[in-house]
């Protein structure tokens, strides 16, 4: 016989056994009323596995469902900008372009330089150590965190943001210069996001 594919089919075996169990106590000379009993205990038996299968297939199929739910496939697509960013992250003229992070408050208070859309377009990653050139000329290194997708060095942040004035709406712009290594310019001006990979 092969080998049963599941505890369910292992199941139903063994109800084919109780089964033929069942036949020859009908046949021998046992009592009628004990081999009745095992019989409807087999045929309970019966019912109850199809009505568990039959569930085990809707928790398969719910199952299937939620990891398609928590598949993160899909869900970069803010709105129709990112989506144009999205089709062109590849390109190699987009891989030049400055990447630009707007300043909030938040960040300011909490001493954060995050880099979510950069991480999202795959110009960078998760875990990645990148080095910043200030305009000072001064540069510091950091690792990009999960958490916040933000860089790991809070203080360092910090210490650059009151140096340079940095103000809620101020935009930073990420210059390529080589590999993990990005110059950091200051423009306190708008820029028109639709040219550029905003932050």
């Amino acid at each position: 016989m092969n080998q049963p594919e599941n505890f369910l089919e292992t199941l139903r075996h063994k109800i084919f056994d109780a089964k033929d169990i069942a036949r020859g106590m009908l046949l021998q000379d046992v009592d009628a009323d004990i081999a009745i009993e095992y019989t409807r205990g087999i045929l309970k038996a019966w019912d109850d596995l199809d009505k568990i299968e039959t569930l085990s297939h809707q928790v398969e199929t719910a199952l299937k469902r939620i990891e398609s739910d928590l598949s993160i496939d899909g869900y970069f697509n803010l709105s129709k900008n990112d989506e144009e960013n999205d089709e062109i992250a590849d390109n190699t003229s987009i891989a030049r372009r400055p990447i630009i992070i707007t300043i909030t408050d938040g960040m300011l208070r909490q001493h954060l330089l995050t880099l979510t859309k950069a991480i999202k377009t795959k110009r960078m990653s998760i875990g990645q150590r990148i080095t910043l050139l200030l305009p000072n000329e001064e540069k510091f290194s950091s690792v990009i965190l999960a958490q916040g997708n933000r860089l790991q060095e809070r203080s360092l942040v910090r210490k650059f943001y009151i140096e340079n004035k940095i103000k809620s709406g101020d935009l930073l712009q990420l210059h390529d210069v080589e590999t993990d290594t990005w110059r950091i310019t200051i423009d306190r001006k708008n820029i028109d996001p639709n040219t550029l990979l905003n932050l």
